[in-house]
């Protein structure tokens, strides 16, 4: 993951440089430089933290004006994420939906500052594997696994940067640092990376 980063960050870097000069040429047409209207991102995403990694998918809608440097806009998405338990016996899952404002700020003509601001709601599965013994005769240790099902609620922020393209479709690709704050009787935060991959529209 992080080598993926890595080569991410490098990638946003020259895509960067390449939006600059092209802006700079004035090769950005007229019809693109008035163009405003509704623009949508929908991307799937790589995440990994200090406690849970997963993968999720997200939508993203703003109102953007050419003039404009600051854009708000709603976002909702879905998460699915596997927790790091100590006890190789404990087992912990989270799938959460996620609603709130997605805010953009316009850095060049291709790159924004992306901030989410979301709330959170899923379900914890948690799964314990207990060693119990079977058979008067000859005991045998087997696992027997207890489960039980949790309502999780939360915060969900995150900041990162976004490569846009300013045409009306093309590919869109994102890194972002993301927190979770949630109610688990396990864990109650997460901090780390998120990788963001999809397509405007």
């Amino acid at each position: 993951m992080k080598i993926l980063i890595l080569i991410l960050t490098s990638i946003l870097v020259n895509l960067y440089v390449l939006s600059q000069a092209i802006e700079n040429n004035g090769n950005v047409t007229d019809r693109v430089k008035k163009e405003r209207g509704f623009i949508n991102l929908l991307t799937a995403q790589g995440f990994a933290g200090l406690n849970s990694n997963g993968l999720g998918l997200n939508y993203t809608g703003f109102n953007y004006k050419p003039t404009g440097r600051f854009f708000a806009g709603f976002s909702l998405g879905f998460e699915s994420a596997n927790f790091k338990a100590t006890d190789e016996k404990l087992k912990i899952r989270m799938n959460t939906g996620q609603l709130g404002l997605r805010l953009m700020g316009k850095i060049s003509k291709q790159f924004y500052v992306n901030i989410g601001i979301m709330a959170l709601i899923g379900k914890e599965k948690v799964e314990r594997s207990i060693p119990i013994q079977t058979g008067p005769i000859f005991p045998v240790t087997k696992p027997f696994n207890q489960q039980e099902e949790n309502t999780v609620l939360g915060f969900a922020p995150s900041q990162g940067i976004f490569f846009v393209p300013s045409e009306k479709m093309g590919f869109t690709v994102g890194l972002s640092i993301y927190q979770r704050l949630f109610n688990s009787d396990y864990y109650r935060y997460d901090i780390g990376g998120m990788l963001s991959i999809g397509l405007k529209f």
